[in-house]
């Protein structure tokens, strides 16, 4: 009898500890308020890089945008910082970060150019939990 519990305090005190090492999956869809065209040929080059809505996932320290593709997170002070790491022209990489703030749910976003290249305001706005 004692080893049956045993057993069951096993099964369940591993179960316990897998689940609590399971990231947290977060789906965030985000829209877009405040954008700048400075540095862009034209506004419509700027959305591009700055779509008015987009979706991100979130899980542990990797993120999955439906824009950006796959890229990473790191959380500081009650902000994710996100980057995604893109191909630019000339065979140069940009890179698109985003910083989420749960507490207010906005987000802010730049571009990280390769030298020689204006830098730019990025755009701003906010995310909801889905």
């Amino acid at each position: 009898m004692y080893l049956k519990i045993a057993a069951g305090f096993f099964l369940s005190l591993c179960a316990s500890v897998a689940s609590a090492e399971q990231p947290k999956d977060q789906i965030l869809s985000c829209n877009r308020t405040k954008i700048s065209s400075t540095g862009f040929s034209s506004m419509d080059v700027a959305e591009g890089w700055f779509p008015e809505k987009f979706q991100l996932r979130l899980i542990g320290s990797e993120a999955y945008s439906d824009r950006f593709g796959k890229g990473s997170v790191k959380e500081t002070n009650g902000r994710k910082k996100i980057t995604f790491v893109l191909a630019a022209s000339g065979g140069l990489r940009t890179a698109v970060k985003i910083t989420y703030i749960e507490k207010t749910s906005i987000y802010v976003t730049r571009l990280d150019l390769p030298g020689g290249y204006q830098q730019n305001s990025g755009a701003r706005g906010t995310c909801s939990l889905s």
